[in-house]
C-alpha cells in the first residue's frame, strides 16, 4: 500500500502543488533562500534572539504561504498591500493559537515520554519505546492541528459556526475560544493518514536536509524549504477540499 501511494498518489499530488504555486514562484524561491539563510546562521549560533527571530520569520511566512496559496488557488494577483494587511490583522491571532497548539503538541509529548519511561524504566529499550511513543503522540497532534494556519489566516469563526456548534458540554467554551484548532481537527477526519506525510516532511524534511548535508550549501537548504512548501501546498488544497465539502452540505 505504501509503494502505490509512493508512485501514484505522491508524485501526483506534489505536482498538483507545483501548478498551484508556479503563478507565484517567485516569492516561493525568495522565500525558501530566506528561511535557509536564517537556518544557517541559528544552526551555527546558538542565541535565544537569534532562536526568536527565527520563529517570528516562521510566523510570518505561514501567513505568506496562506495568502500566495489562496491567491494562486483563486486566480487573484498578488497584492502586497494585502499580504500587509493581513499581517496586521491576523498576525497577533496566528501567534497565540500557534503557541497553544506547539503548546499543547510538546506538552503531549512530554507526558507520553515521563509516563513509558515511568512504565517501563530508564533502560535503553524503555527509553528507546519512550521516545517513540512521545514522537507518534506528537505527529497525531500536529496532524489534527495541520489546517489551522489557513483557517487563522483566511477564514472567520462563523464559517464554521455549525461545526463549532456540534462541541457539547466543556468542550463548547474551548471550541469557541480556540475555533481554530478545534475545526481543524474536524476537518482532518478521515484524512489523517493522508495528511501524516506532507505533515512530516514539513516538520522534519530541511532539518534532516541540513543535517544529512553536514551543513551544506545553502542552495541545498533552499531546496528543501522549497520541498516543504510543495507539501504544505499539498496540505492546502485537502483544506480547500474539506472546506468545499462543507459548504456544500
Amino acid at each position: 500500500m505504501f509503494i502505490r501511494w509512493l508512485v501514484t498518489v505522491f508524485p501526483r499530488e506534489m505536482s498538483r502543488a507545483w501548478q498551484t504555486m508556479r503563478p507565484a514562484l517567485a516569492v516561493w524561491l525568495v522565500l525558501s533562500v530566506a528561511l535557509a539563510l536564517l537556518a544557517s546562521v541559528t544552526t551555527r549560533t546558538v542565541s535565544t534572539d537569534l532562536a526568536l527571530a527565527q520563529a517570528a520569520a516562521s510566523l510570518l511566512v505561514l501567513v505568506a504561504i496562506a495568502w500566495a496559496l489562496d491567491c494562486s488557488e483563486t486566480g487573484r494577483a498578488l497584492d502586497m498591500g494585502e499580504l500587509f494587511s493581513l499581517y496586521l490583522r491576523r498576525v497577533p491571532a496566528l501567534l497565540g493559537y500557534g503557541a497553544l497548539a506547539f503548546g499543547l503538541c510538546t506538552a503531549a509529548k512530554a507526558l507520553t515520554l515521563i509516563a513509558v519511561v515511568m512504565i517501563l524504566g530508564g533502560s535503553d529499550g524503555g527509553l528507546v519505546a519512550a521516545r517513540g511513543l512521545s514522537l507518534v503522540v506528537y505527529l497525531t497532534l500536529l496532524v489534527r492541528f495541520c489546517f489551522f494556519p489557513f483557517l487563522v489566516v483566511l477564514a472567520e469563526r462563523g464559517d464554521f459556526a455549525t461545526l463549532i456548534s456540534e462541541a457539547g458540554g466543556v468542550a463548547r467554551p474551548a471550541a469557541q475560544l480556540a475555533w481554530p484548532l478545534f475545526v481543524s481537527d474536524r476537518l482532518a477526519q478521515g484524512r489523517r493518514w493522508r495528511l501524516l506525510p506532507y505533515v512530516m516532511l514539513i516538520s522534519f524534511a530541511p532539518g534532516l536536509v541540513w543535517s544529512l548535508s553536514g551543513q551544506g550549501t545553502i542552495l541545498v537548504l533552499a531546496g528543501a524549504e522549497m520541498f516543504a512548501f510543495m507539501s504544505y501546498a499539498v496540505v492546502f488544497s485537502y483544506y480547500r477540499e474539506r472546506t468545499s465539502e462543507l459548504a456544500s452540505q
